[in-house]
């Protein structure tokens, strides 16, 4: 079953967006280190996800939900007997597994992403990344640091 990962939202302007759900929700937003315009957000602990606040600039959507599938071509094919349609190339990510965006019969923009072994055996260099941004060695990053992909080829 896919269980929806991690959530993007849209925004004109993504600074603006982050400040607003920082100051409401308490979110706590920090740059991805690519691409620009890339903010992750960790919503908190305990049930839920985290997620992230894009620039518009590389989708138009207001919000996109990540669901997490077995095997990513399968899932492709099977959406697109049932109506749906691929948008881009699928993205294989170090430490996150394999990525794509799918658009649903009514036009609505997925992300979906297949987990590859690495992500669930290592830890993936993002976590050094994040241990360095953070200056810490114990802290583990949100897992949407771990969601960080290239959205600008879609």
């Amino acid at each position: 079953m896919g269980r929806i990962i991690h959530i993007e939202i849209v925004a004109a302007d993504h600074d603006r967006a982050a400040d607003f759900y920082s100051k409401v929700f308490g979110w706590q937003v920090t740059p991805a280190p690519v691409p620009e315009g890339y903010l992750l957000a960790h919503t908190g602990e305990g049930e839920g996800i985290d997620g992230a606040i894009m620039s518009s600039r590389y989708q138009t959507q207001p919000t996109i939900a990540w669901i997490d599938v077995d095997d990513i071509e399968t899932t492709l094919d099977t959406a697109r007997g049932a109506g749906g349609e691929p948008v881009g190339e699928v993205q294989e990510l170090p430490g996150v597994g394999r990525t794509c965006y799918l658009r649903d019969t009514e036009g609505v923009l997925i992300g979906l992403r297949q987990r590859s072994s690495w992500t669930t055996l290592g830890q993936p260099a993002a976590v050094s990344m994040w241990r360095a941004r953070t200056r810490s060695s114990s802290v583990m990053p949100p897992a949407s640091w771990l969601l960080i992909r290239n959205v600008m080829v879609v």
